[in-house]
């Protein structure tokens, strides 16, 4: 199983993968490259979204059980 730090490190390596692909002088001048850029963006920002609510929602159960605990 992997832990949110390892999901985070390898969006981040995607994100820097897919805009090295996205550079790369034959895709760069591809007449569908601003759409798979366009795409390639909504994908990470949506992963992006996906890890932060899964943070906060363990960040919440954390202090719950915390406060059950102290009670």
């Amino acid at each position: 199983m992997r832990t949110i730090a390892e999901a985070r490190e390898r969006l981040a390596i995607a994100s820097c993968h897919l805009a090295d692909l996205l550079a790369w002088p034959p895709v760069a001048h591809h007449p569908a490259t601003p759409a798979l850029e366009r795409l390639a963006v909504e994908a990470v920002d949506l992963a992006a979204d996906v890890l932060l609510g899964v943070a906060l929602l363990i960040g919440q159960e954390t202090d719950a059980a915390n406060e059950r605990d102290a009670a």
